[in-house]
């Protein structure tokens, strides 16, 4: 996808996100959930999607699992993808929480595998300990088989998650 493309898709979404905290900013403040599990949907800038899970360990750290299994096809050709990515999100404490993430990803499909680690930040809002919404994007991918890196705007996800 073309950087330009990434661009315009990140700043969607970090307008959407702000958009949501300004306007709930005002009756509540950011709250994100403490000693909770949650599940969620995301979306990634290449329109695939998929699940995750969560768990909010404090306020400011949650670990969990993003996991998708996409089929494409077109032109004669098809394909499939399964992605497993476990992360780590460091949350700063504010109105909006700014982010850092660190994911691990699998890929596999089609004949093909990689991994990597993927190293990227964002923006989370939560309306209460049991909702949240978050963009980010990733700025640093090291894959490992074969070995590159890939320094820039490079992978965008946007999601929401609920706790219980």
């Amino acid at each position: 996808m073309k950087l330009h493309i990434k661009i315009f898709c990140f700043f969607a979404a970090f307008i959407v996100v702000t958009a949501v905290a300004i306007s709930t900013a005002k009756a509540q403040k950011n709250e994100p959930p403490s000693g909770q599990f949650g599940f969620g949907v995301y979306a990634s800038e290449d329109f695939s999607c998929g699940v995750d899970g969560v768990y909010a360990l404090s306020p400011n750290l949650q670990i969990g699992s993003l996991l998708s299994f996409n089929v494409r096809s077109g032109g004669g050709n098809s394909s499939s993808l399964f992605l497993l990515g476990p992360f780590v999100r460091i949350l700063a404490s504010s109105k909006v929480s700014p982010y850092f993430e660190g994911r691990f990803m699998l890929f596999t499909g089609s004949g093909n595998s990689n991994a990597g680690l993927f190293l990227g930040g964002g923006l989370a809002y939560y309306l209460n300990h049991e909702i949240g919404v978050h963009a980010g994007i990733d700025i640093i991918n090291l894959y490992f088989s074969p070995s590159f890196t890939i320094f820039g705007l490079t992978s965008f996800l946007a999601g929401a998650d609920w706790f219980f």
